[in-house]
């Protein structure tokens, strides 16, 4: 179904899903659950371009709900037509009720959508790590310099947060100040849980970093893949 209950690795505050696009998401991540089949198991619906899925029309968003919105995808990458993000996001209008999350690796080009988000939403941005080059070497997404500074521009009206997951090697003051810059209300840290051979941080530079966002004043919410480094120590 286009619209589920929240399963697996989901945030908890996260009611429902809505899987509303269809398609190869452009950053062509590495790690990409979907594109690796993890979730998916190599469907015929995650390949060719972004699209709608096919009871776009058909679906009733309900009321009361959390729900994350294209959380196969990533509605807000550059390659993803702009008629089918306007059409995505006039769904979620019809439907005041819900409170509707958007999760992207471009915010900067989100931005551009600002009026026509739904009133009751939140932004948030996925920064991996503060090195470029790193994120070079595994998706085509914009520079994590880039997402930061993008996310910063939405804390005025949106309650925003970062997600650090899969968290990559990091440097510390570096990863710190973009995510002071970012100005988000909270931060989820998680970690590579599909075996992507991913350049990873210790569970004690995990730990540095998690004390030096709450000395940020910014809430930190750790996923349960993280336990996978705790257990390495």
């Amino acid at each position: 179904m286009p619209l589920s209950k929240r399963q697996g690795n989901m945030y908890d505050w996260v009611t429902h899903t809505w899987s509303c696009l269809q398609g190869e998401c452009p950053h062509h991540c590495s790690y990409c659950y979907v594109a690796n089949g993890h979730w998916t198991k190599g469907s015929p619906a995650y390949q060719g371009p972004p699209r709608l899925e096919p009871n776009f029309d058909k679906v009733k968003l309900g009321s009361g709900r959390t729900i994350f919105v294209a959380h196969t995808s990533d509605l807000f990458a550059v390659g993803v037509p702009h008629a089918l993000v306007m059409k995505v996001l006039a769904k979620c209008s019809e439907y005041p009720a819900n409170h509707y999350v958007f999760q992207t690796k471009d915010p900067g080009n989100a931005w551009q959508y600002i009026d026509e988000l739904p009133a009751t939403c939140t932004i948030g941005a996925t920064i991996e790590t503060n090195s470029a080059a790193v994120i070079a070497m595994h998706s085509e997404a914009p520079s994590p310099h880039d997402r930061a500074e993008a996310l910063s521009w939405f804390y005025e009206g949106f309650q925003t947060f970062v997600t650090i997951e899969p968290v990559m090697e990091f440097d510390l003051k570096t990863l710190l100040d973009m995510i002071r810059a970012a100005s988000p209300s909270w931060v989820n840290i998680g970690a590579d849980s599909k075996g992507c051979n991913l350049p990873e941080p210790s569970w004690d530079d995990v730990q540095v970093l998690i004390k030096g966002i709450k000395d940020l004043g910014i809430e930190v919410r750790e996923k349960s893949n993280l336990d996978r480094l705790r257990r390495a120590v």
